[in-house]
């Protein structure tokens, strides 16, 4: 018999949010990660940690392993949990294992609670492809060379982990701890790292492309020959300290990082607690790593950074000769120590009349000093004291050069005055000279 329409029809139940995302073709972690979500929203209830206060070793997390595979257990074993401080790990496949709660209904208590303590483990080698390490803590732990392709480190806690060698491509670890941790060659492509923490971390060498490193913070970090392309993302980015000698930023847009907080790089510290006979060369490793970063901005349009940190370079190329020249007398080379230092008088001198070019204007500001103090010095020295303003008439005419005509009366009759004109001839000179070649230098470049 066929319903009539007062009849109430049968309801066609809707499928849920588990069903549509199986239906949807989402990948694995996704799938888990909702149905954990849905699960928590429907009963308001976390998923207990199966191995809550369990002390884990090697050979137990084999059996487990075992277990999962003897039953076909495709999405990974469940550790969450489990104490495997200092528990050897390495080589082992847990792929897709889940150490961690990635389920962003969880509030941060619950995250500790259920993460796996991980502490001075031992995964040299290991397969974490795919797995979940939310919120676990790997202090001390070694991963070198593990591949952690696609695994979930979100606000995980790696200081002073050793990642050498290892595989994070395209890994999260948005809020990751990494202070002090060791990545050397580590595989970091298309990896999330925003917020995350890198202070002190040896990145020597470590592959960037294509990751996001928005708001990390990089004081201090060893940068030096890591790869980074178009594509790296430093937006925010903290680098005051950091040490970026030979880093590749080929193509990389540096308009979005902060550099009103970068005031010095890392390789000046290093040159500073060098010791002497290496000193000069590490400054001029410096000098060569501000120059480069200077022309770099330059280049991008950011002319005030640029010239700031090529003002820089000069700076630390002065600290060269000095170095050098110190050098060598320790050595008791008395020619080539004169030499250096002839040198650093020079560049002091350019830096302190035009902030080494970058300031042209600041010679005007030592001619008109000079031009009052000689000013005064004649009101002392001639005879009858004249005043101020005949003074300023006589120093003027001697800081144009007009001095340098009073040399014969110096040699026959020597005094005060006109010793003094022809002193004041050289000085003015002198700063004419710097002061048109900073000129010459700024509209150049």
């Amino acid at each position: 018999m066929e319903p009539t329409k007062d009849q109430p029809q049968p309801e066609t139940p809707a499928p849920d949010a588990i069903t549509e995302a199986t239906m949807s073709g989402r990948p694995t972690g996704e799938l888990r990660a909702l149905r954990s979500a849905f699960k928590r929203a429907m009963t308001r209830e976390p998923p207990p940690a199966p191995f809550a206060g369990k002390r884990l070793g090697r050979a137990e997390v084999e059996r487990i392993l075992a277990v999962a595979g003897e039953t076909s257990h495709a999405h990974g074993v469940d550790l969450r949990g489990a104490d495997l401080r200092g528990a050897d790990l390495s080589h082992l496949n847990l792929a897709n294992s889940r150490l961690g709660d990635d389920d962003p209904l969880a509030s941060e208590g619950e995250r500790a609670s259920s993460a796996a303590k991980m502490e001075g483990a031992q995964l040299v080698g290991a397969d974490l492809t795919g797995a979940v390490l939310a919120g676990v803590t790997l202090t001390g732990a070694n991963l070198r060379a593990a591949n952690l392709e696609a695994a979930n480190l979100m606000g995980a806690n790696l200081i002073g982990a050793y990642l050498d060698d290892a595989l994070l491509v395209g890994a999260k670890l948005t809020e990751a701890v990494l202070v002090d941790a060791h990545c050397e060659n580590t595989r970091f492509d298309d990896a999330i790292l925003v917020g995350a923490k890198l202070m002190g971390a040896n990145l020597h060498g470590a592959h960037l492309e294509g990751a996001d490193l928005g708001l990390a913070q990089l004081d201090g970090a060893d940068l030096r020959q890591a790869y980074c392309n178009e594509q790296t993302y430093l937006g925010g980015t903290l680098l005051q300290g950091a040490l970026v000698a030979g880093l590749r930023l080929r193509d990389v847009d540096l308009t979005v990082v902060d550099w009103d907080h970068v005031r010095r790089f890392g390789e000046e510290r290093e040159a500073q607690a060098a010791l002497l006979p290496a000193r000069a060369a590490a400054f001029r490793v410096a000098a060569h790593t501000y120059r480069r970063i200077g022309l770099a901005l330059r280049g991008q349009g950011m002319t005030a950074d640029g010239n700031r940190f090529t003002a820089r370079s000069r700076y630390m190329e002065e600290r060269a000769f000095w170095a050098e020249a110190a050098s060598r007398w320790q050595a008791r080379r008395l020619f080539p120590a004169l030499r250096s230092a002839a040198r650093w008088a020079m560049n002091a001198l350019q830096g302190s009349v035009t902030a080494y070019g970058e300031r042209p204007g600041r010679a005007i500001l030592w001619m008109i000093g000079a031009l009052l103090l000689f000013a005064v010095l004649f009101m002392l020295t001639m005879p009858g004291h004249p005043g101020l303003g005949p003074s300023l008439l006589l120093s003027g005419s001697a800081l144009l050069g007009r001095g340098y005509a009073t040399i014969p009366e110096a040699v026959v009759a020597p005094g005060w005055p006109s010793v003094l004109a022809v002193v004041e001839a050289g000085v003015g000179t002198t700063l004419e000279i710097i002061f048109a070649i900073a000129l010459a230098r700024k509209i150049l470049t």
